[in-house]
C-alpha cells in the first residue's frame, strides 16, 4: 500500500519559487508551484547571482548545468570585475571579482534565463507547475489554498514565494503589508551588443560585452550596465528619484521613452547617453521594498525571498538571499516527511526565521541605504563597494552560518547584532 505523500504547495514559479522547488524535492514528497501567470511571455531585466547563491547553487541545489556554462539554459556570464566611473569619465574603483576570493563567481543573467533554467530543473526533479492559478485566500492553520478559479487545495506545507505582493504573507502576519515607495526608480533595457558597434570615447579599460559591470555615478543617478546570454546582450539599468509621472501611477511599472530616459541623465558622458539612445523597449519601475516582519511562518506556511523580505537591488542581493532562504528551508526539512508531526513542521519553519531573520533584515536595510545618492556636494564619488562584500559574499550555507554564529557568541558573548549593523556597506547592482 502506498503512503500518503507529504504534500507541498509553493505559491509562486518565479525564481525562489523554483529554487525552493528544487531545493525541497526528496522522497515521498509530492511538491506543485502555483503561477498566476501562464509563464508565456519573455519580460525582465539582468540578474546577479552573487557568489553566495551560485555557492549554493552549484553545492546544495545541484543547478550547475542548468545555469551555468555556455551551453547551459542560463547562459550566465562570469563577472571579473566591478568598475566605478565618474561624469567626469575617470575611474574611481576597480574591484576584481576573481573566483578565489569567495569561492565562485558572481554571474549576470538574462532574467528569463535564469527563469527558465530554473523552471527546467524544478520540471525535471518532479514538481508540477499550474499556471493561470491566481491565489485569492490562504488558510495557513488548515493548509489550504483558494483560487480566483474557485478551486481549493490542501497542503502539508505553503511556501509563500509571491513576491512583494504576497497573498501568503497576509495569512501569515494576519494583515496587508504593504510595499513602500523607496523614493527610487529604475529604467530597464536590454541592448543586443551588435546594435552598440561604433560608439566612441569610451573610457581606457571599458568594452561593452566584456564581463565586468560598470557604474557610471554623478548627482543622485546611477548608471549601471553588464552583460548576459554569453555577452550577447548588454543590460542597462538607471537607478533615478522617483518621476512626478511614476508617483501619480497605478502600476509600479510602465512603459518609457529613451527621451525620458535621456532627460534624467543629462551632464554624463556623451558614450553613455548614446548607449541610451540605443534602449530597446525601455521600462521604468518604481523601486519598492517592506518593513522586516516579526514572523515568516504560521502554522503550515512559511514566506521566502521578496514575500519574506523584499530589497533594492542597490546591493545585488535580491535573488541571492532568495537562494540563502531556499537552502535553509532543504536543510531544517530534511528530516520532514508524511510522518512528521505539525509541532515538528512548525519548529523547522520557526528554524528558518531565527537562521535567517538578522542576515536578510541587515542586507535589506543596507540596501536601502545605498539607494541614497552615490557622490558627495563636491561631485567626488562616495561608493566603497569593496566594504561589505565579505559579509555577502562569504556565505557557505545555513549549517556554517549557525556554526560560525555559535563560535562568535562563545568567545564574545557580550557582543549585540546591533554592533553588527555598524558595519560599512556594499554597492553591487543587480
Amino acid at each position: 500500500m502506498t503512503s500518503k505523500p507529504f504534500d507541498i504547495i509553493i505559491v509562486g514559479a518565479g525564481i525562489a519559487g523554483l529554487a525552493a522547488a528544487v531545493a525541497l524535492k526528496a522522497p515521498g514528497r509530492r511538491i506543485t508551484l502555483l503561477e498566476q501567470s501562464r509563464l508565456n511571455r519573455e519580460v525582465g531585466a539582468n540578474i546577479s547571482l552573487q557568489p553566495n547563491a551560485v555557492k549554493i547553487a552549484k553545492r546544495f541545489l545541484g543547478l550547475d548545468s542548468y545555469l551555468f556554462g555556455d551551453a547551459s539554459i542560463g547562459r550566465g556570464v562570469p563577472d571579473k570585475a566591478f568598475l566605478i566611473y565618474g561624469t567626469d569619465d575617470k575611474l574611481h574603483m576597480r574591484i576584481g571579482l576573481e573566483t578565489d576570493q569567495y569561492g565562485e563567481d558572481r554571474i549576470c543573467f538574462h532574467r528569463v534565463d535564469l527563469h527558465t533554467g530554473l523552471r527546467q530543473a524544478a520540471l525535471d526533479s518532479g514538481a508540477e507547475i499550474k499556471t493561470a492559478s491566481k491565489v485569492a485566500k490562504v488558510d495557513v492553520d488548515a493548509g489550504k489554498v483558494y483560487l480566483e478559479s474557485g478551486e481549493e487545495l490542501t497542503a502539508d506545507l505553503i511556501v509563500g514565494a509571491d513576491g512583494i505582493r504576497s497573498a501568503v504573507r497576509t495569512a501569515v502576519v494576519g494583515h496587508d503589508q504593504g510595499a513602500l515607495p523607496t523614493g527610487l526608480s529604475a529604467f530597464r533595457t536590454l541592448i543586443p551588443i551588435q546594435d552598440l558597434q561604433g560608439i566612441q570615447g569610451l573610457p581606457q579599460g571599458v568594452e561593452l560585452g566584456a564581463s565586468q559591470t560598470l557604474m557610471i555615478v554623478g548627482r543622485n543617478c546611477r548608471l549601471v550596465m553588464g552583460p548576459s546570454r554569453g555577452g550577447t546582450v548588454l543590460g542597462v539599468v538607471g537607478l533615478v528619484p522617483d518621476t512626478e509621472e511614476i508617483k501619480g501611477a497605478t502600476t509600479w511599472n510602465m512603459e518609457a521613452s529613451t527621451e525620458d530616459f535621456l532627460k534624467s541623465y543629462e551632464g554624463f558622458p556623451e558614450w553613455t547617453r548614446e548607449i541610451i539612445r540605443r534602449s530597446v523597449e525601455p521600462s521604468i519601475w518604481q523601486m519598492r521594498d517592506i518593513a522586516p516582519l516579526p514572523a515568516w511562518s504560521k502554522g503550515k506556511a512559511v514566506l521566502i525571498g521578496d514575500a519574506a523580505h523584499a530589497m533594492l537591488p542597490t546591493q545585488g542581493q535580491g535573488a541571492s538571499q532568495s537562494f540563502e532562504d531556499v537552502e535553509a528551508l532543504q536543510y531544517f526539512l530534511r528530516d520532514i516527511d508524511a510522518s512528521s508531526s505539525e509541532h515538528e513542521v512548525q519548529q523547522a519553519l520557526a528554524a528558518v526565521y531565527s537562521a535567517r531573520h538578522e542576515r536578510a533584515s541587515l542586507i535589506q536595510a543596507y540596501s536601502r541605504e545605498q539607494a541614497k545618492p552615490g557622490t558627495s556636494a563636491s561631485g567626488k564619488v562616495t561608493l566603497n563597494p569593496r566594504e561589505f562584500m565579505d559579509y555577502n559574499c562569504k556565505y557557505e550555507g545555513v549549517a556554517s552560518w549557525l556554526a560560525q554564529q555559535d563560535s562568535k557568541a562563545r568567545k564574545q558573548p557580550s557582543v549585540s547584532s546591533a554592533s553588527v549593523a555598524s558595519a560599512p556597506v556594499s554597492v553591487l547592482t543587480s
